[in-house]
């Protein structure tokens, strides 16, 4: 271990805390970022393409305030993260924040889980916009072709264009990702306001009652109503993950320690309160509460097709969402990649130095990205062999992603939040209890991933999410003996006894502290 003067600490915390190189152009502004943010978030569409899972578990109480909670939880989580994001803004996000806040003994090891957990996270977060684009796609053809005779085969085609098309437009015109977030964020926010006027003005004098928004309650699961209940907020829990989306691209931001912060924050914030809109108006424009259920279509396009009584009007909305689908999935495979090969970066993976290389002519990660899409087109083979393999994804990408916050979040309570640097995000002395609630929910959370949807699961109902996280987990034990335990390196800029209880700044105390003899 080498070791350096805080004043060395001061520049190592900054802009780039683990002292690596950046290799990319820094083209994320404020707005571009939160673009990103909201865009891959992406509450409300998809909340409309995956209204499935929670109308049969728990139907309107699920969707609307299995959201609402669902909203407190992941905004007491972005909190958490972002003031650690604040501290430490580096590409790596959690396993590299899990290195700086663990103590020696299990610092190497615990950086090590995170990293996989959270990679191959972001790869099952990488199949759900095409999965949802494809389902929506799909309804699209059944509603406006009766004669059409859906294959399982079919819907994998169309998954794999579009992850495909989504590779393609990183690789080769990477520098318009900026502009298609931009672009995404206003096609949202517009399409949200315009579809929501449109249920509400064509059912204006036919609407459901608000005892049914509000308080309708719907379980065909086989589960009892409470059981039944807590696993359709699953639906409002996944729709607000991945605001970590920013962090993978801080080295790509001028302004990280402020603006990556807020982007987290902001796409909560704007997707719950966007999400409740939204999904209120489609719940008050139910025409048939039974063929929602039943509907060949989807329930989103069924409600379209209802409120509308137009099968292009339901077209055209439903168009709206596959757009943004395809541009979140574009964006999905930007951080993605930047991940994956920050995680290579360190050594966390099979053939590291390959996936690490950045090509500095097409100025992306290349061979992290094909890693991405290659895994991602892998898991939606599912699609060939299960009816449910769209639950499947979500479980295994819900489930990993909430594992990876809760790590980092876990290890800061456990050790002590006096162990953390003043940022300029920061929670103070609201910063233990919102850490506590963090943990309940997220644990609460990845309990219910891994619950079948239905009390009596089949072969096409199964939740096969749980062979994606133990081939996971496998992958990485086996990787761990093989190559990671002698070639990982932790990224870590370690503050050794800071005592931020002093009134000095926490970068001014002269203090040591310690650094791997490789970094990056």
């Amino acid at each position: 271990m080498a070791t350096i003067k805080s004043e060395q600490v001061q520049d190592a915390t900054l802009d780039n805390p683990f002292g690596h190189k950046a290799e990319l152009k820094k083209k994320f502004g404020f707005f571009s970022m939160l673009g990103v943010g909201f865009v891959i978030t992406g509450t409300w569409p998809a909340a409309a393409s995956a209204l499935s899972i929670a109308l049969q578990s728990g139907g309107p109480v699920a969707i609307l305030w299995g959201l609402a909670f669902a909203g407190l939880g992941q905004m007491a989580v972005a909190l958490s993260l972002a003031e650690l994001c604040s501290v430490y803004p580096t590409n790596g996000g959690q396993y590299e924040w899990v290195a700086v806040l663990a103590t020696p003994k299990y610092q190497k090891f615990l950086s090590y889980v995170t990293g996989w957990v959270l990679t191959s996270s972001w790869w099952a977060l990488a199949a759900t916009g095409p999965s949802l684009a494809a389902n929506l796609i799909i309804a699209l053809i059944q509603l406006m072709n009766e004669n059409y005779v859906f294959k399982k085969w079919h819907n994998f085609l169309i998954f794999s264009a579009i992850e495909v098309l989504g590779g393609l437009v990183n690789a080769l015109a990477t520098f318009t990702i900026p502009f298609i977030s931009k672009g995404a964020f206003v096609l949202s926010v517009c399409g949200f306001v315009a579809i929501s006027i449109t249920l509400l003005a064509c059912t204006a004098h036919k609407h459901q009652s608000g005892s049914f928004v509000f308080g309708g309650f719907i379980n065909t699961t086989g589960w009892n109503d409470g059981a039944s209940w807590l696993l359709g907020m699953l639906q409002g829990a996944f729709t607000l993950v991945a605001y970590d989306a920013t962090v993978h691209l801080i080295e790509e931001m001028p302004n990280p320690r402020r603006d990556a912060p807020w982007t987290m924050v902001l796409a909560v914030a704007t997707g719950s309160i966007t999400g409740f809109i939204f999904l209120m108006c489609a719940l008050f424009a139910v025409q048939d509460v039974d063929s929602l259920i039943t509907a060949s279509i989807g329930p989103i396009v069924e409600i379209f097709n209802q409120a509308t009584q137009s099968k292009g009007a339901a077209a055209g909305m439903t168009v709206i969402i596959i757009i943004i689908l395809c541009c979140s999935s574009t964006e999905v495979v930007t951080s993605s990649s930047r991940l994956t090969a920050a995680f290579a970066r360190q050594g966390g993976m099979p053939a590291s130095n390959f996936f690490a290389r950045a090509n500095t002519k097409l100025d992306l990660p290349l061979n992290a990205m094909f890693l991405t899409n290659g895994a991602v087109i892998i898991l939606g083979l599912i699609y060939l062999g299960a009816s449910s393999a769209f639950n499947a994804i979500v479980n295994a990408c819900l489930f990993g992603l909430s594992l990876s916050y809760l790590i980092p979040i876990l290890v800061l309570v456990i050790r002590g939040r006096h162990i953390l640097p003043r940022g300029q995000f920061r929670l103070g002395m609201w910063g233990l209890p919102v850490n506590i609630f963090s943990i309940v929910f997220l644990s609460l959370v990845l309990v219910l991933t891994l619950f079948p949807s239905f009390a009596d699961p089949t072969a096409e109902t199964m939740n096969f999410a749980i062979v994606a996280i133990a081939g996971v987990f496998l992958l990485a034990t086996v990787n761990w003996f093989v190559h990671g335990r002698t070639h990982y390196q932790p990224p870590v800029v370690r503050i050794v006894d800071l005592d931020l209880h002093s009134t000095s700044s926490p970068q001014s105390v002269e203090e040591v502290a310690e650094v791997p003899g490789k970094s990056g």
